[in-house]
């Protein structure tokens, strides 16, 4: 479990498969996704969703986005984890819409990247997102990355973009010494 100030990090469970099924079936989300809505009955997808969690992918880790009080809003995860060239790959996704435009990505994704940084020998960051998709753009910039190629992909354009560690530890000393400097007030 990894706990930020109003979210909460935790470890997938099948309990979760209702909210990821209505996230996975839903075309918005879908479409910020640059994929397609899952169609497969419900039943297939919890037996699939329970062997995934008694067998998870290699080279990933997954959580499930909680707030502080319990509630289930979304999921994130790092993976394609590259100890060898010390990197990896994040996403994230806040399914309840209700939750979006509140800081709650950004609160995620910094929490995720600090744990990233101090508990692995990872040394950068990365991460796609449509090209179009402005509002994710906006989170991953105020959580430190930023933009180093665009590409197109299937038919869909994507921004790549990156942090490296060093860049993560300069941004969080300067964020620690800015909150315990004495107001001028």
């Amino acid at each position: 479990m990894i706990k930020g100030n109003r979210i909460v990090l935790r470890d997938k469970s099948i309990e979760d498969v209702i909210n990821d099924y209505k996230w996975e079936t839903d075309p918005e989300l879908a479409n910020l996704d640059a994929t397609v809505p899952v169609r497969l009955p419900f039943g297939k997808y919890k037996q699939d969703y329970a062997e995934e969690i008694k067998h998870p992918y290699f080279a990933s880790c997954r959580f499930a986005i909680d707030t502080i009080d319990g509630k289930h809003i979304g999921n994130c995860a790092y993976y394609h984890i590259s100890e060898r060239i010390g990197e990896t790959e994040l996403g994230i996704m806040i399914g309840e819409k209700e939750y979006w435009n509140q800081g709650y990505g950004v609160e995620v994704i910094s929490t995720l990247l600090n744990y990233i940084f101090e508990n692995t020998p990872l040394k950068r960051v990365y991460l796609k997102t449509l090209a179009s998709n402005y509002r994710a753009q906006t989170c991953f910039r105020k959580s430190g990355f930023k933009p180093y190629v665009r590409l197109v992909r299937d038919g869909y354009d994507f921004l790549f973009m990156e942090i490296y560690r060093r860049e993560w530890t300069i941004r969080k000393n300067k964020n620690s010494n800015q909150a315990t400097k004495p107001s001028s007030e």
